[in-house]
């Protein structure tokens, strides 16, 4: 049996240093305020990279003085505060709903009106039931999709789904470079989303609207099909895009 290997906390960011530079690397290199919603193993994992580069983190929780608060206070420092989700989204335009699926939607409803917000939407719904083998729930629906209905005000991008939470946060674990796949209806949503990931060690491929979020989520039920498979081994996905020498793809016309 392979032993569980231990997660690499991401180093910090080197500062620039002179006037003229730094203002370059402020407007190349935004900072946003961000939003963790759950203290759990993805929040943590992908959050200490956006702390390192700069940004306003703050996490949320239903009960920020639990044991798992207080364990993310101590990694984090008091720079990083774990308040209540509504304290957290407050002043945050970049939300990551890192809670599970089943209960994303009670989530929701208390955090108010999210109307403007960017809102990361990393879920997977559970497998088909009544049976063992990984299939996707639904094909002609996505939890993405459910989540843009449950919280219309947002601009909802389905990104970091497909990614084990250790390579998430050391992606030298994966021993190349390492695939996110992101979709959505906004463009600028989508590219605040991108960046961020990209200052993850990570690289992000932009796979168009929001209903894309049926094959992303799909991909994630790949990932666990393969562990159903082979226990003891795992993937990551890197997509190597080049120009299509085929041409533009041709659509068909509408009836």
């Amino acid at each position: 049996m392979t032993t569980r290997r231990s997660v690499i906390t991401a180093a910090a960011a080197s500062a620039l240093t002179g006037g003229e530079a730094t203002a370059q690397t402020a407007k190349d290199d935004p900072k946003e305020t961000i939003a963790i919603l759950g203290t759990g193993r993805v929040g943590n994992g992908i959050g200490r990279h956006w702390v390192a580069a700069g940004h306003t983190v703050t996490f949320g929780s239903r009960t920020p003085t639990t044991e798992k608060a207080e364990e993310l206070a101590r990694i984090f420092g008091r720079k990083v505060p774990v308040t209540g989700l509504k304290e957290a989204v407050a002043a945050a335009a970049i939300i990551l709903l890192a809670v599970p699926y089943r209960v994303a939607r009670e989530t929701l409803a208390s955090l108010g009106d999210l109307t403007g917000k960017i809102l990361i939407d990393p879920t997977n719904a559970p497998a088909s039931p009544n049976n063992s083998y990984p299939l996707p729930y639904n094909p002609t629906w996505s939890a993405a999709e459910e989540i843009q209905s449950w919280a219309p005000g947002s601009k909802v991008v389905k990104a970091l789904n497909h990614i084990n939470y250790m390579v998430m946060a050391n992606p030298k674990m994966g021993q190349g470079p390492v695939t996110i796949t992101i979709c959505g209806d906004d463009a600028d949503a989508k590219a605040r989303v991108a960046r961020l990931i990209t200052q993850s060690g990570l690289e992000a491929v932009d796979v168009g609207p929001l209903i894309g979020a049926r094959l992303i989520e799909a991909l994630a039920k790949l990932f666990s099909a393969y562990r159903y498979t082979h226990p003891d081994m795992t993937f990551e996905v890197h997509l190597r895009t080049r120009p299509n020498d085929l041409g533009p793809v041709q659509t068909r016309p509408s009836r």
